[in-house]
């Protein structure tokens, strides 16, 4: 076995769940995106919604993620990245618990997202 090699499988055998961490982590963050369509019906069936009021949330979150990423990238720079990421992973677990408080109202819809 080449050095290189060797090099690479013990880097491998020591860092082997920040790949998985990272994998989480990304998950985490945009499995809105993916979950929002197999919601899609009982949401537009129960509160009488259209497609696009359903889905409207997610142009919600791209916008709210465009402005925040700058304050986002200061945060991660000063205080480090596991503190924010820690921060925003608990964040992120209440905003989709408040999700079940929509009432069916399109303007607390937009703001829950």
């Amino acid at each position: 076995m080449s050095a290189s090699a060797q090099s690479a499988a013990s880097e491998w055998r020591r860092y082997w769940p920040l790949p998985i961490a990272g994998g989480l982590g990304y998950s985490l963050g945009v499995i809105h995106l993916y979950s929002l369509g197999v919601f899609m019906g009982p949401l537009i069936e129960e509160f009488g919604w259209t497609r696009a009021q359903a889905s409207a949330g997610l142009t919600m979150t791209g916008f709210v993620s465009a402005f925040a990423a700058f304050p986002i990238g200061f945060l991660v720079d000063r205080l480090g990245p596991r503190r924010v990421g820690i921060l925003g992973a608990i964040l992120m677990g209440v905003t989709f618990a408040l999700l079940s408080t929509a009432t069916g109202s399109i303007a607390n819809w937009l703001l829950l997202w």
